[in-house]
């Protein structure tokens, strides 16, 4: 793993005065950065360099859609059936806002949490910023310690 070298989260956290002294990615570099680490689709099996475990960047990629499916499904009880039954299929979008709204809040918790607990990149990104030359084995035996309880 290389260590040295600033990955794009850490690059697209910069401080102005900071960012025009270490970045040097063009306009498209940087755009391309913020799709590899926003987009879930692309966070997950698009190749960057980045302090995180592909494979569960995989893992938590299926587990999102696992989550947002299953939260969606509590929702849809017999009395959603009947509406849509009795409205001949069409999709009633005003009655259906509070379960939309509600499943994708709860499926954005869940994740959320999960994606906290699972990813190792702030942690490692934290530890390079706040590691002295004096007390990094410290650092370092805690930083392998959380990372192993993760």
């Amino acid at each position: 793993m290389k260590i040295q070298k600033n990955a794009d989260v850490e690059l697209n956290d910069f401080s102005y005065k900071k960012a025009l002294h270490f970045d040097e990615r063009t306009y498209w570099q940087y755009y391309k950065s913020l799709i590899c680490t926003k987009h879930l689709l692309f966070f997950s099996f698009w190749p960057t360099f980045d302090y995180n475990s592909r494979v569960i960047k995989i893992y938590l990629f299926f587990f999102n859609f696992m989550v947002s499916f299953f939260v969606n499904a509590l929702f849809f009880n017999d009395e959603a059936m009947h509406k849509i039954y009795e409205e001949k299929g069409s999709f009633n979008f005003i009655y259906n806002i509070p379960q939309i709204l509600y499943s994708s809040l709860i499926s954005g918790f869940i994740n959320g949490l999960i994606q906290i607990l699972a990813l190792t990149d702030s942690n490692i990104i934290e530890f390079k910023r706040k590691a002295k030359k004096k007390n990094v084995i410290i650092k370092k035996e805690n930083l392998v310690r959380k990372i192993k309880i993760k």
